[in-house]
């Protein structure tokens, strides 16, 4: 019973303590949208293990041949080489879509949905849409695809807004 009229309460009230709706600024960044590509890249499971299956086998490969020192060099470099190739392929697509660059959008968050306009047009989602919610320290991500969503810098929210978008996980 607690847990439903506090879930109610944070879904019918939005900024400081308003009701709906509200409005949230966002821009697309470079900082944003790499760390937004870094969470999406993470939550990949595939990605992930060949990340840390990859340097092992070199390492095991190179300690059964007597170099363990060669192993952990290679192992090293592996893993800084794959950090800078992906870190410059996520730049490169950045820089490449001069639609996305400082993009800013403004997000009105309504009682079943929110309206997403930016000057390319205007998008309206129903909560259903939202596959996701991805939270980071510094960011919160709602996801309306496996790779695709709106980031928001919580230090830009209030805690009511973090909270309304937390909640957005438990509509589908």
């Amino acid at each position: 019973p607690y847990f439903h009229l506090h879930f109610s309460y944070v879904i019918m009230l939005g900024k400081e303590g308003k009701m709906l709706p509200f409005t949230i600024k966002s821009t697309m960044t470079r900082d944003l949208y790499l760390r937004f590509s870094w969470k999406i890249f993470r939550q990949h499971k595939f990605a992930m293990a060949y990340l840390i299956i990859m340097p092992i086998l070199i390492l095991i490969y190179c300690v059964a041949n007597g170099l363990p020192i060669y192993g952990i060099f290679l192992a090293s470099l592996f893993l800084v080489a794959m950090y800078y190739l992906i870190n410059m392929k996520m730049n490169r697509t950045y820089n490449k879509n001069p639609l996305m660059q400082d993009l800013e959008s403004t997000f009105t968050f309504e009682e079943d949905h929110v309206t997403v306009t930016t000057k390319r047009g205007t998008l309206t989602l129903n909560y259903e849409d939202i596959t996701d919610i991805y939270e980071t320290k510094y960011d919160i991500f709602m996801m309306t695809g496996k790779n695709f969503g709106n980031p928001f810098v919580k230090k830009d929210l209030t805690e009511e807004e973090i909270q309304f978008i937390r909640s957005l996980k438990h509509k589908k």
